[in-house]
């Protein structure tokens, strides 16, 4: 087994996964303060957007972010940290527009990241946080037999 020094000695750039962001404009919110998924599931493979409203007023402005994210066979993935980051300003979910703005943390999933169809399990930890762990689901349009947002059979 090798032995990774941290930091690297300098000239050596360490090994990082590789995928392509290319997003989708798909957006789905997990309520990190109540517990609730909001938004529509991601796609398997799909470059897209989650972000984590955590509540007002915790201190990590310009803090780096690093996401945990267990698949649904048990393995544990630790995200890009570039990947993600801290909103600059506070967001009312559009989902429910009668509560508080929220302070917020991204995670931009590149294309194949999303690998594995089932229930994922995430959580992330910033300057002064450090989130419980909650699921969402992970589909494939084509299994699942999902018609494309905007269509007519998604009536």
């Amino acid at each position: 087994m090798p032995i990774l020094l941290w930091p690297f000695p300098s000239g050596i750039t360490p090994p990082t996964p590789t995928f392509p962001i290319a997003l989708s404009g798909k957006t789905f919110v997990i309520d990190a303060k109540d517990g609730y998924f909001f938004g529509p599931n991601p796609n398997k493979n799909e470059s897209c957007s989650l972000v984590f409203a955590v509540g007002p007023g915790l201190p990590m402005d310009h803090s780096p972010v690093l996401f945990t994210f267990t698949k649904p066979d048990g393995t544990i993935y630790t995200g890009i940290v570039s990947s993600g980051f801290v909103g600059s300003v506070d967001i009312r979910q559009i989902y429910t527009p009668f509560l508080p703005a929220f302070q917020y943390l991204v995670y931009n999933f590149g294309v194949g990241e999303l690998g594995m169809t089932g229930t994922w399990q995430v959580s992330a930890i910033a300057s002064m946080f450090f989130s419980l762990t909650y699921k969402f689901a992970v589909t494939d349009p084509v299994i699942d037999n999902i018609p494309p947002q905007g269509s007519d059979e998604e009536q």
